[in-house]
């Protein structure tokens, strides 16, 4: 036989227990969720940056190509391999290259 103490605690600590259920679970919620924006947000900064940089990265490949295309020596199909490997004298490069040596070195003095 329960006594009415014994009525009064259970159901006490049965409202305690359920209130910091819904409490903890609610936390649980928010912290998720806003862990979940947070990463959507980390992920699509990251995901921009790395598209800049392979952007640039190809854009300096792309340059490098076309600077050595406008080379006579080296994208005559005439010359040999082994004379395209061994081009790498200043005189024999052409004006483009040289002019855009010329001004990167400008370039890099000022900085």
């Amino acid at each position: 036989m329960k006594s009415i103490k014994m009525k009064i605690l259970l159901s006490m600590a049965l409202t305690v227990f359920l209130s910091l259920c819904a409490v903890g679970g609610s936390g649980i919620y928010l912290n998720y969720s806003s862990m979940i924006g947070t990463m959507n947000q980390t992920m699509t900064e990251l995901a921009r940056t790395a598209s800049q940089r392979v952007s640039k990265e190809l854009d300096i490949y792309k340059n490098i190509a076309y600077e050595v295309g406008i080379i006579d020596r080296l994208s005559s199909s005439g010359t040999s391999v082994e004379d395209k490997k061994n081009h790498h004298r200043p005189e024999s490069q052409g004006p483009r290259l040289s002019a855009w040596k010329h001004s990167w070195s400008r370039r890099s003095q000022h900085i």
